[in-house]
């Protein structure tokens, strides 16, 4: 009896045993699934911030293109009311000598 009991009692331990094994292997792939799970969150994470970088930069050549765009329409602006502004006084030089033509015309033929 005491054999067979012996062997009934071995066979149970051999059971738990191999349940004990199969948890650790199930606690041991469960490690391994949030190990994979870290690092696809990582993985994703990093796509995101390349991406984002990305953006970052193609908004940082627009705002360059931008103000580069709108210093030259500036400077265009003063170039051309700076011509403007010389052509009124160049036409506003040209009325002053030809009113004093004229007043000098007007005085000589009074004067003689």
């Amino acid at each position: 009896m005491d054999p067979v009991l012996g062997f009934l009692g071995s066979v149970v331990g051999g059971v738990f045993s191999f349940l004990g094994v199969s948890r650790q292997a199930e606690a041991a792939e469960e490690i391994a699934r949030s190990r994979e799970r870290s690092v696809r969150n990582l993985v994703d994470a990093v796509i995101v911030q390349w991406h984002e970088l990305g953006r970052m930069a193609e908004v940082q050549q627009g705002a360059a293109r931008d103000a580069v765009y709108w210093q030259q329409a500036t400077q265009r602006t003063r170039i051309y009311y700076n011509f403007k502004a010389v052509q009124s006084a160049q036409g506003i030089a040209l009325l002053a000598a030809g009113a004093g033509l004229i007043a000098l015309g007007v005085y000589l033929g009074v004067k003689e």
